[in-house]
C-alpha cells in the first residue's frame, strides 16, 4: 500500500544528512576548531596544539599571524609544506597565506 523508497546509493544520503545535520547544530567557528584540533599534521603531532609546540615551542594563544599561516601551509598539505623537508615550498605557501591575512585585515578596517 505505501511507496517504497529505493536508494541506490545509502553512503551518499547518509553523507547529506550529516552534513545537514551538522550544518544546523554547530558553528563554523566550532566545525574549524574540531578539523585543527583531529587534523593529523604527521610525524606524530596531531592536533593544533601537538604542531604548534613541534614547531614553534609555544602555546596556539601566543601565535604571530605568520606562524598560523605556516600551520595553514601544513594543514593544506603537510607532506608537501613540510618545514625540514621542503623549506622553500613551505616558505611559499606561508608567504602566500600571510598575504592573504595581510589583505583580509586591511578589507576590515
Amino acid at each position: 500500500m505505501f511507496p517504497l523508497l529505493e536508494i541506490q546509493n545509502k553512503k551518499g544520503i547518509d553523507q547529506f544528512l550529516t552534513a545537514r545535520y551538522i550544518e544546523h547544530h554547530f558553528t563554523q567557528q566550532e566545525c574549524l576548531s574540531f578539523n585543527f584540533n583531529k587534523f593529523d599534521f604527521l610525524e606524530k603531532r596531531k592536533g593544533l596544539s601537538q604542531v604548534s609546540q613541534s614547531l614553534f615551542h609555544k602555546k596556539v594563544k601566543d601565535f604571530q599571524p605568520v606562524e598560523m599561516a605556516e600551520i595553514l601551509a601544513a594543514y593544506e598539505a603537510p607532506a608537501k609544506n613540510n618545514r625540514y623537508r621542503n623549506p622553500e615550498k613551505t616558505e611559499k605557501r606561508t608567504a602566500h597565506f600571510y598575504k592573504i591575512y595581510l589583505n583580509n585585515s586591511q578589507i576590515k578596517n
